[in-house]
């Protein structure tokens, strides 16, 4: 289950031997930390922190549909007025 858009974000992950690059959500990343490159099988572990980079990044991005949904509300009122 996605909570928020932070959830649903893709990262591109960089085989460390064969330099292949597949997506992969966060949400998925965060009950799995192990996987295989699915190009060569190479064993990968990915490690995501808390407060780091791809999380900030996913808060502003909340934050951004939180905006969104504030400035929809007036518009809908609008709408259901006609």
């Amino acid at each position: 289950m996605i909570r928020s858009v932070n959830d649903a974000l893709k990262l591109n992950i960089a085989c460390t031997q064969c330099s292949h690059t597949f997506e992969e959500s966060l949400s998925w990343l965060k009950l799995n930390s192990d996987l295989a490159c699915p190009s060569c099988g190479q064993q990968l572990k990915v490690r995501i922190e808390s407060g780091g980079v791809i999380e900030r990044m996913g808060g502003i991005a909340d934050q951004f549909e939180q905006t969104l949904a504030r400035f929809r509300e007036p518009l809908n009122r609008d709408d259901q007025r006609r």
